[in-house]
């Protein structure tokens, strides 16, 4: 009996014994592999080759970022240079927009040929595009250069925000993330200076020829320092199997739905059969798009597990406006300066800090502090609530409005965005499913939604800027104030388009004149109030999730699951899941405290 009782509690032991080690191990959070036969874990980087590495993403991501925010303070010179004002928005947005409709394929595309190769790809495209708007000798080939320059853009953006997510853990990626945020803010305020001081003191195709060497100096580092594993199996028949007309259905039905927008109220009435036209076509692409992408393609852009994640939809509707209305506001607030206030293009850059400063304050300290606790919706629910204010603050903004009011009015903005740059993501990361990939394609699709916001929110600002301009212009056509001041001796319409003219006028001419633009960007603050608004309202449907204290790739059911998927990539009827669809089953889902 004895033998027995001591036999007895040895297995009670090993029972309890395994119990905790099947409790910690479900503490441990899983997060997807890459899903092209390569292991996370094989991804970590550590000491000295991932600061290197993080600094070179860093560079690259700078690149983006410098090219996203100089252009602010050169509209209206470049608007001047060309005499077609109407369109100096495209500068912005045929790159915001290029970059979202694009973004989505480099996911893709990243797992059959590597995020080394693919994010050198990108770069080259967009060293390309900004050759072309250096040597543009018209505003349309101005434009298309910043199309392709976006469309190497939006890869770099993509690729490094996945190459971050696979070379740090989770549990340590708010302040690698909280970097990246950093380096954006710090490229948004030498953006400004950097294309006010070529604008007014050389020339401002010096703010596109600038990307050339930076561009050169981040591909080497990357070359010399980033060596991932590669993905398994050849890499032609991975391209072939990549969903080719979902693509095509998608980059056409936003191409049109944009152009819509752009042109509706501007270049063609809203009930012109140009805008009706793109406004259908568009539609009906948009949802041929979605019908073959999730009922009829074998190898969806954007897997259907993915956008049946409540959180992921969630997260990328609210960042969407965030990025809607902070580069709605800050495109804005620079014309601002130059046509209300009279400043050059590096004063306007100078006047934009209040609004910079706090970008980088807040992301690093909101990074920091992820960290530090492991909550993640405090942050998100913070910043969403800054929003509304920061927007309504710039309301308060007028004709004479002092430094002390034009200071006051841009800080509580720069928080909100700055706090707002990484809680999304990290929902998103948290929640994606466990599949091959999915985690790859879910912060793809995370950036196709900010960019994608960017470009329509600075779209609708033009809109809502040249229809306010010309109805009011219209307006005060005959009214006494307008024969009492002498505008009848101008041509108003003249002056949307060459705001340089507006320094000519009369001093009681001038201030009629100014009110009118000023309530021209009150509108453009109004529609950012309602964009940062519904920004406010998705943080509130967030996960209450903390970060993991410990995570790894998901542990697949056959261990020789490496050397099958290479076998299977030699044939153009196979794929890494992600891109396939096809689910890879796991033997455990990731699990958040």
């Amino acid at each position: 009996m004895s033998d027995i009782s001591i036999h007895s509690e040895k297995a009670k032991e090993l029972s309890v014994d395994e119990e905790a080690a099947a409790a910690a191990q479900k503490k441990i959070f899983e997060e997807s592999n890459a899903g092209d036969g390569t292991h996370r874990e094989d991804h970590y980087l550590h000491g000295t080759q991932l600061w290197i590495c993080v600094v070179a993403l860093f560079l690259c991501m700078f690149l983006v970022a410098l090219d996203q925010t100089i252009v602010a303070t050169i509209l209206q010179v470049v608007g001047n240079h060309f005499n077609a004002e109407s369109k100096v928005a495209w500068i912005a947005t045929g790159f915001s927009f290029s970059m979202a409709v694009f973004i989505q394929i480099w996911g893709n595309i990243s797992i059959a040929i590597g995020r080394r190769y693919c994010l050198f790809l990108a770069v080259a495209l967009f060293e390309i595009g900004s050759l072309i708007c250096a040597l543009s000798n018209s505003m349309n080939m101005l434009i298309g250069g910043r199309v392709i320059a976006g469309f190497g853009g939006g890869g770099i953006q993509s690729l490094v925000m996945v190459i971050i997510t696979e070379i740090v853990p989770i549990e340590k990626r708010p302040i690698a993330m909280s970097g990246f945020a950093v380096t954006f803010a710090i490229a948004s305020v030498l953006g400004p200076l950097v294309g006010g001081a070529f604008t007014t003191n050389v020339s401002w195709r010096w703010c596109f020829y600038i990307n050339l060497p930076i561009g050169a100096v981040a591909a080497v580092v990357v070359f010399f320092v980033f060596h991932p594993p590669k993905p398994m199996g050849k890499i032609l028949p991975k391209l072939k199997i990549i969903d080719w007309i979902g693509f095509f259905l998608m980059v056409s039905g936003f191409t049109l739905f944009l152009l819509a927008i752009t042109f509706g109220g501007n270049e063609f009435p809203w009930k012109s059969a140009a805008v009706i036209l793109c406004f259908i076509l568009g539609g009906l692409l948009i949802g041929a798009f979605c019908l073959w992408n999730f009922k009829y393609s074998k190898h969806p852009l954007i897997p259907a597990e993915i956008i049946k994640v409540g959180t992921i939809d969630i997260a990328c509707v609210g960042m969407f406006f965030v990025f809607g209305y902070f580069m709605s506001a800050i495109l804005y607030v620079s014309l601002y300066f130059q046509v209300v206030k009279g400043y050059d293009a590096l004063d306007s850059g100078v006047s934009l800090l209040p609004t910079i400063l706090p970008v980088v304050i807040s992301s690093m300290a909101t990074g920091i502090a992820t960290t530090k606790t492991g909550h993640i919706k405090p942050f998100t629910i913070l910043g969403g609530l800054l929003g509304p204010l920061g927007t309504g603050l710039l309301c308060l903004l007028n004709v004479h409005s002092g430094v002390s009011q034009r200071i006051g009015c841009q800080i509580v903005l720069g928080l909100s965005t700055g706090i707002m740059m990484q809680p999304f993501i990290l929902h998103i990361q948290m929640a994606a499913p466990k599949t091959p990939g999915s985690s790859i394609i879910a912060t793809t699709l995370f950036n196709f939604s900010r960019n994608l916001g960017a470009a329509v929110g600075s779209d609708l600002s033009q809109l809502v800027y040249t229809s306010t301009l010309s109805a009011k212009m219209a307006a005060l056509k005959g009214t006494p104030a307008y024969y009492s001041a002498g505008l009848d001796k101008y041509d108003l319409d003249a002056l949307i388009n060459d705001t340089a003219q507006l320094k000519k006028l009369a001093e009681p001419a001038k201030e009629i004149v100014l009110n009118v633009f000023m309530a021209a960007f009150k509108n453009i603050f109004y529609m950012s109030i309602g964009f940062a608004s519904i920004a406010f309202v998705s943080t509130l449907f967030m996960p209450n999730h903390r970060l993991p204290k410990k995570s790894k790739g998901v542990v697949e059911e056959k261990s020789d699951e490496s050397e099958e998927r290479k076998d299977e990539n030699h044939t153009a009827d196979e794929a890494p899941a992600a891109d396939t669809g096809v689910e890879t089953k796991s033997t455990s889902q990731g699990n958040s405290e």
